[in-house]
């Protein structure tokens, strides 16, 4: 079975680089879901402000976001590493003080696992009800896999962007094949929270 080729490219662009899955995962709690979900609006100001001062952390943060080759396990604890020596580092702790989390690290975690059970949400319930009710893992690695030939053997594809393709599709692949990810049970945590998610994800947009 072929899946549509604008579902593919939902499934590969959603997960490339930020929403490649960790090999070990904590177990969510509706308190930290609840704790993490309240600064988002906080943050999204604060991030204005970063992008307004135009620092050299925020030009590298561009680079390493843009960087096809750097793939991140842990895409919302990668940040603090980015940011932690900016001026509106300080404002960051105290919004997350205040919102019951102990430390940035805490806070981190807690992203992490939300993003990715977020990311598995999407695919098994968006991606997989939207091929005529018909589509399943099976399909969508037996297409993944013969799009991964065919480019691989494209002779005519620019270098550079053939090997962003594959990247893409090998990591994605990969997310698909791990059960810790597809299954994992943060996914029933996050679930009565998707409505809201969605929308603080469009309005980071």
């Amino acid at each position: 079975m072929k899946i549509n080729p604008m579902i593919l490219s939902f499934m590969v662009g959603l997960f490339f680089v930020n929403f490649i899955t960790a090999h070990a995962q904590s177990t969510l709690n509706r308190v930290d879901v609840e704790k993490y979900l309240e600064t988002l609006p906080l943050l999204r100001v604060l991030s204005e402000k970063y992008e307004a001062e135009k620092t050299l952390q925020a030009d590298q943060q561009e680079t390493i976001l843009e960087e096809p080759s750097i793939i991140s396990r842990t895409p919302i604890t990668d940040s603090l590493e980015i940011t932690k020596d900016h001026s509106t580092f300080p404002e960051f702790i105290d919004i997350i003080k205040k919102a019951g989390f102990s430390s940035p690290q805490q806070w981190a975690n807690a992203g992490d696992q939300i993003m990715l059970s977020y990311s598995a949400y999407r695919l098994k319930n968006t991606v997989l009800n939207t091929h005529d009710g018909a589509a399943n893992i099976t399909d969508i690695k037996k297409d993944m896999a013969e799009k991964l030939d065919v480019i691989k053997k494209n002779k005519f594809i620019d270098k550079g962007q053939q090997e962003v393709l594959i990247k893409k599709i090998e990591n994605f692949m990969e997310l698909i094949n791990d059960p810790n990810y597809i299954d994992n049970e943060n996914i029933t945590i996050i679930t009565p929270y998707i409505d809201r998610l969605n929308l603080l994800f469009k309005e980071f947009q």
